[in-house]
């Protein structure tokens, strides 16, 4: 799926994010990142920079 891709790309890109903690889905083009709490509040603000 292209959309999962496109978003996995932009996960690996920032240095600041660890891509391999973050899970991606996709249905009907909703876009569903689901990480562990505690690795979600660490990495809130790194976050926001990949919501282009």
């Amino acid at each position: 799926m292209q959309i999962q891709k496109d978003v996995m790309d932009q996960l690996r890109w920032n240095p600041l994010l660890n891509a391999a903690e973050i899970g991606v889905a996709v249905k009907n083009g909703i876009v569903t990142l689901s990480v562990r709490p505690f690795i979600a509040v660490l990495q809130l603000m790194p976050a926001e920079s990949i919501l282009k």
